[in-house]
């Protein structure tokens, strides 16, 4: 059965026909996802528990890094483009890094699917120049630059009256069936230290992490819980845009995207150092490139001191360097690159 899938993916892959046919034939299976989206979006940050349900998928593009957390939703309406005004060539062959990488991995199975791909920085672009032939690549920045805030400036400036100063916890997150480990008690412990001077502690959690039962630990010492939402949610971003902009600082244990977006969104960063092991719980075929991926940038020590040490300090040279802050786009120069696959 797995190798008739395969072959049957492979057919799929090399014709543009046949990836529309395929989103078209999953959307059509899942009627309710564009309604389900809009509930969300009028669901309290809050309400994490809703927020972080299952979604089916409803894959708009074939590529499926290009669906998740609404990445390439975000850059049509920052170009002021919808998906309906995209060639199959523009929908199907995109592919967005949906995140940022440290060390020199690369998803080969994806890249070789594209005939077009955005990452956030230089230093990624030379990684990935590595697998790919004549492909274009696009350096863009941090994605969340692209994407507007799915709370108003009004509902914004009326929580911070309410919450005060606060301290947004991002804990690094599971991915599927891969959980990420580490000593909660003296993450608990460095959080409230943390937490001197500020009046709400807000701790948003992965989707996969609040199924687990994540929540627990936090809520017991009195923090706010919250999530950015499911993986497959179009409102991701703009959901984890509101929660930086209610911030005063992000603290974290682990060196994930959002690292990124906080520098991206100006507010500042703060590093807990801590020990983070994956385990799988159920075995995939793809977990397999989830864990080589983790152990490349678990070995990526001293990326990872550098991004430490300008955080501290502001070092833009260095955050340029691997989060792309200085490779932005503006909405006409986004509007070029998502329409230049021919």
């Amino acid at each position: 059965m797995l190798r008739v899938k395969e072959k049957l993916t492979k057919i799929v892959d090399e014709s543009s026909l046949l990836r529309d046919l395929f989103t078209l034939y999953k959307c059509n299976s899942n009627r309710d996802f564009c309604h389900e989206i809009d509930r969300r979006a009028k669901v309290s940050i809050f309400d994490y528990k809703t927020l972080g349900k299952e979604l089916f998928e409803y894959p708009y593009f074939y590529i499926s890094d290009c669906n998740y957390y609404g990445l390439y939703h975000q850059l049509l309406s920052y170009a002021g483009l919808v998906p309906e005004d995209l060639s199959r060539l523009q929908k199907h062959y995109f592919y967005i890094e949906h995140g940022l990488v440290l060390g020199s991995y690369a998803n080969h199975y994806n890249l070789k699917k594209a005939k077009m791909i955005t990452t956030m920085s230089q230093t990624r672009k030379l990684h990935i120049a590595n697998f790919v032939n004549d492909t274009p690549i696009h350096v863009i920045g941090p994605y969340i630059h692209y994407s507007s805030s799915l709370l108003s400036e009004n509902e914004i400036m009326t929580l911070k009256e309410t919450l005060g100063r606060v301290l947004l916890v991002i804990p690094s997150h599971s991915i599927g069936s891969v959980t990420a480990q580490f000593d909660e008690q003296a993450f608990i412990t460095a959080i409230r230290e943390k937490s001197v001077g500020f009046d709400t502690v807000i701790v948003c959690l992965y989707w996969k992490d609040i199924d687990n039962g994540a929540d627990n630990v936090y809520l017991k010492e009195g923090f706010k819980v919250s999530t950015a939402g499911h993986r497959d949610d179009l409102n991701f971003l703009p959901r984890l845009k509101s929660l930086l902009l209610l911030s005063s600082e992000v603290f974290t244990n682990n060196f994930g995207t959002h690292v990124a977006y906080g520098s991206s969104v100006g507010v500042p960063v703060s590093l807990y150092q801590q020990q983070i092991n994956y385990k799988e719980i159920q075995y995939f075929k793809n977990n397999d490139d989830i864990l080589k991926n983790q152990e490349n940038i678990l070995s990526s020590g001293f990326a990872k001191k550098e991004i430490k040490a300008a955080l501290v300090h502001n070092d833009r040279a260095v955050l340029n360097q691997y989060f792309g802050l200085d490779q932005v786009k503006s909405q006409d120069e986004m509007r070029q690159i998502l329409l230049s696959i021919k």
